[in-house]
């Protein structure tokens, strides 16, 4: 961990320090730690470009998740401390994860078809969608237009393996918020950037994955 990061746990009363492992993954929203073993600990980042979800909006996009993709969301829990609105998240390890390429899109395609329909509805109730890409699958959908042989993944979907059958997972609770939910600066620049990242999940959808996330009824 960095030295910014080991401040910022100290302040989480549950959380064990000792249980920290080494660094496993990296978005543009969290760096994810092993925490024991069976959990991840996922830290926010803050940058000059992106600033996490308030603690509000994150035990919101958790509750709509749960409400919406129940069968495919990991055991999810938000660490607050009393002092201020810093949060960690801590969340079930999944077993044996794989990152989807668009043949698994076709293999696990009754899942996929559920997903993108909860995500549709999702999005016309509330304004708000999954990221299905992730920092690194976008960065994989972006190299694939000038290297085609190279097959792009999904990051913030994977996919759990066991013995008998393979199941969906959704990685990233923080949801693309395209509507207002309060009139803050921090409000006004994630709308900013979810509206970015949600119309290039359209089209790197679409394009390399066969995967069509918008409603047939609306214009692209």
């Amino acid at each position: 961990m960095t030295i910014q990061e080991e401040r910022y746990i100290k302040q989480f009363q549950k959380i064990k320090i000792k249980q920290i492992g080494k660094l496993i993954d990296e978005g543009m929203g969290n760096r994810v730690y092993e925490y024991g073993k069976k959990q991840v600990l996922k830290i926010p980042k803050i940058s000059f470009i992106y600033h996490p979800p308030s603690l509000p909006h994150a035990k919101s996009d958790l509750q709509i998740i749960n409400r919406y993709f129940k069968d495919y969301i990991q055991d999810t829990e938000i660490i607050t401390t009393p002092k201020s609105d810093y949060y960690c998240i801590i969340q079930e390890r999944i077993t044996n994860p794989r990152h989807p390429t668009k043949n698994d899109v076709a293999l696990l395609q009754d899942q996929f078809d559920d997903i993108v329909k909860k995500n549709i509805r999702l999005y016309d109730r509330h304004g708000d969608s999954l990221d299905f890409l992730g920092q690194q699958g976008l960065r994989e959908c972006i190299y694939s237009l000038v290297v085609p042989w190279k097959k792009p993944h999904l990051f913030n979907i994977v996919i759990s393996e066991n013995k008998s059958s393979e199941r969906l997972v959704i990685l990233d609770i923080e949801l693309l918020r395209m509507k207002e939910r309060d009139q803050t600066l921090r409000d006004l620049r994630f709308r900013f950037v979810s509206t970015i990242s949600y119309f290039l999940n359209i089209f790197f959808l679409r394009y390399c994955f066969g995967i069509h996330i918008k409603n047939n009824s609306a214009e692209f």
